[in-house]
């Protein structure tokens, strides 16, 4: 499958612009069972970015840090090709109230042997 960079692009910009900006001002976090933090951005962004690739490129699976470990496991183990999103990358920052980033990786190269 071909992916429109411009597509993925805007995709990342309406999602840090609709849900990521207005919650910069006002960090709610709660703590994971690991240990790390989890953000009413983090899930509201993982979400909208899932959505809009799922409208885009839905013979790709999303693989999201803020999903179950089950969740994540059977997206691994039963998927040709996957992204993989973090969706609000270095959240020390954010919590901070530092500018974070979003990243997306695509994996299409991953198979099961």
């Amino acid at each position: 499958m071909k992916y429109d960079l411009s597509v993925l692009k805007q995709i990342i910009i309406t999602a840090a612009h609709d849900e990521l900006l207005p919650r910069f001002a006002d960090v709610q976090r709660s703590t994971k069972a690991d240990g790390s933090f989890v953000t009413e951005a983090d899930l509201a962004v993982q979400a909208r970015i899932t959505h809009a690739l799922q409208e885009h490129y839905p013979d790709t699976a999303l693989l999201g840090e803020e999903m179950t470990t089950d969740e994540q496991s059977e997206l691994l183990n039963n998927s040709d090709s996957l992204w993989c999103l973090d969706p609000l990358d270095e959240l020390i920052l954010w919590v901070s109230m530092i500018t974070p980033m979003i990243t997306l990786h695509d994996y299409p190269f991953y198979r099961k042997f």
